[in-house]
């Protein structure tokens, strides 16, 4: 049994004692086997890159990587290989850089905008929640309405079986 059947092997498998030998050939290689929620996942402690299995509801993926990339399932994939790529964190690094890019002015632009959607979006809030508590006094005032009319319908058939309150 080869690397990638034995990977592919354990985050099939649901339970440990019906992993057989793959189990050990995938602890040997390096990796480690981990229970998670629905199943297995492979993990490899170098590159913090792990293999699992997901289930949409029509189809079955192979997630992996770091950024959790999902792979049908029903061709060749070479778990081993993806395992021990290390993780790209360049692109993290750019994203970071990204704010250099801009000038002062275009930062200061940018926080005067946001401040300013900010202030529209709480008014927008303010008034969904004044229209809530209308609504909810109009409600309360119906029930208390409500609540009197049955009050005097029950003093009325009282005094009809003439009991006392």
């Amino acid at each position: 049994m080869t690397l990638n059947q034995a990977i592919y092997k354990v985050i099939t498998t649901q339970y440990k004692k019906d992993m057989g030998e793959a189990y050990k050939i995938v602890t040997d290689a390096g990796f480690l086997p981990r229970k998670i929620t629905g199943g297995w996942e492979v993990y490899n402690p170098e590159t913090r890159r792990s293999v699992w299995v997901s289930y949409n509801n029509y189809k079955t993926y192979i997630s992996y990587g770091w950024d959790h990339r999902r792979v049908e399932i029903n061709f060749h994939f070479d778990f081993e290989k993806n395992l021990r790529t290390p993780n790209n964190t360049e692109w993290f690094e750019v994203r970071n850089r990204r704010r250099d890019w801009r000038g002062d002015t275009k930062i200061k632009m940018e926080r005067l905008h946001d401040a300013k959607w900010t202030i529209e979006w709480r008014k927008r809030d303010i008034e969904h929640t004044k229209k809530k508590i209308e609504e909810l006094q109009r409600e309360l005032m119906s029930q208390m309405r409500s609540e009197i009319q049955s009050e005097s319908c029950l003093d009325e058939i009282r005094k009809e079986l003439k009991l006392k309150k």
